[in-house]
């Protein structure tokens, strides 16, 4: 089952910031998806995340955690440990497999054993929070990992940098390209260019190249008589 709860009026957020001694930087109006079965622990979270000025959505299996994040539309997990089928652990390791930058999303785990903090991290876990949860500490945890969620400087100059490259490869094989269509045209030109100077050249002497069958006799018709020929006459 899917449940969605709508986000509190702002006065009301803000009343409550006061009250939880929470920064106003925190209330940044996230989408939460909480994978929690128990309803009286979906009753605290949606309180507490009401009250901060997000919105929450509840489902009860850690099977169809994969399948919502994958629809998108969501900024940070809130992932309970002990749930029906799959456990937290093992939801945790689907939903880092898959494709960033849905697989990157901050997910923080909620238990009410210590004991699965460990495990958790070892999943994929950005954070953990013990139960009874805290109003300070989930606002906290959701800024940070909110926070560490946007791409650092250096991350988009990498990224500009790799986009760079590509696009310097595909114009460096573009202009292999250009340089062997011009070498093709220049020696097309040349062959031709030879061709009209045979032309011309037998055109001139109107003797044609007759081949290797016939080079012995063009060269005894176009060699000097003898010289009893020349007294003969």
């Amino acid at each position: 089952m899917t449940v969605t709860l709508s986000r509190a009026k702002a006065s009301r957020a803000a009343s409550s910031n006061s009250d939880a001694g929470v920064a106003p930087a925190a209330m940044q109006g996230l989408r939460v998806l909480s994978v929690e079965d128990n309803p009286f622990g979906r009753v605290v979270l949606n309180t507490i995340l009401t009250e901060l000025g997000h919105q929450a959505e509840f489902i009860g299996r850690g099977e169809a955690a994969a399948e919502r994040i994958a629809q998108g539309g969501f900024d940070a997990v809130l992932m309970d440990m002990v749930l029906p089928g799959i456990d937290g652990i093992e939801a945790i390791k689907r939903l880092r497999s898959l494709s960033p930058p849905l697989g990157r999303i901050p997910i923080i785990g909620v238990s009410g054993r210590g004991d699965d903090e460990a495990a958790s991290r070892a999943a994929g876990a950005d954070a953990f929070l013990l139960k009874p949860v805290s109003p300070r500490a989930l606002a906290t945890a959701l800024l940070e990992r909110h926070a560490m969620r946007q791409p650092r400087l250096d991350d988009r100059r990498v990224q500009f940098a790799a986009i760079n490259e590509d696009r310097g490869d595909e114009i460096k094989e573009h202009q292999r390209d250009d340089d062997r269509r011009k070498a093709g045209i220049h020696g097309d030109v040349v062959v031709g260019e030879a061709r009209q100077i045979l032309a011309e050249h037998d055109a001139r002497y109107q003797r044609p190249y007759q081949g290797e069958d016939n080079a012995g006799q063009d060269l005894q018709e176009s060699a000097p008589p003898p010289p009893e020929a020349r007294r003969a006459k």
